[in-house]
């Protein structure tokens, strides 16, 4: 009985290992394939001067992040003063 435990573990691992390795091998392959699409059909590169002000997006990040660390600080200065 022992025995057959081992046989069966052995071929559910092999099984799995070999599961493996295929999907590695395709995924090697799959990157092969993508390298020479991309040879192909290249992606198109745009180019902004760096010298522009930063787009209005990021200013609005900025002040996203600026306003969250007002929050934080105020939140960890009522903290220390005992507020819940």
């Amino acid at each position: 009985m022992i025995e057959e435990g081992f046989r069966l573990m052995w071929v559910g691992m092999s099984g799995v290992f070999g599961f493996l390795v295929l999907l590695v091998g395709l995924m090697q392959a799959s990157g092969r394939v993508w390298r020479v699409l991309n040879l192909w059909f290249p992606e198109p590169v745009s180019r902004k001067p760096s010298s522009s002000p930063a787009p209005t997006s990021q200013r609005a990040e900025c002040a996203e992040d600026e306003r969250i660390a007002a929050v934080l600080a105020i939140a960890g200065a009522a903290r220390r003063a005992g507020g819940n």
